[in-house]
């Protein structure tokens, strides 16, 4: 999971098949840290995955969790 760098474009990603405490999420490029990203319950029965704005990005969807609770997502799902 990346920020992207196509302005203006949704690059989010959806993930249906993910399961806490097995699957990992791979943070990649421009500096993205666990301490970046954002997490909300989402209307459609998942969670949102949001990278939060900084100096240098506004924030930005990454991806969505299908059934998955926003409060199972912690450090240990990502690497």
């Amino acid at each position: 999971m990346a920020r992207s760098s196509k302005i203006g474009q949704d690059t989010k990603d959806t993930i249906h098949d993910f399961k806490d405490s097995t699957d990992k999420i791979h943070l990649e490029g421009k500096g993205l840290r666990f301490r970046d990203l954002g997490f909300a319950d989402d209307k459609n029965g998942g969670t949102s995955i949001k990278a939060l704005s900084d100096g240098n990005f506004s924030e930005e969807d990454l991806a969505f969790l299908s059934g998955i609770d926003d409060g199972l997502i912690n450090g240990a799902d990502f690497v």
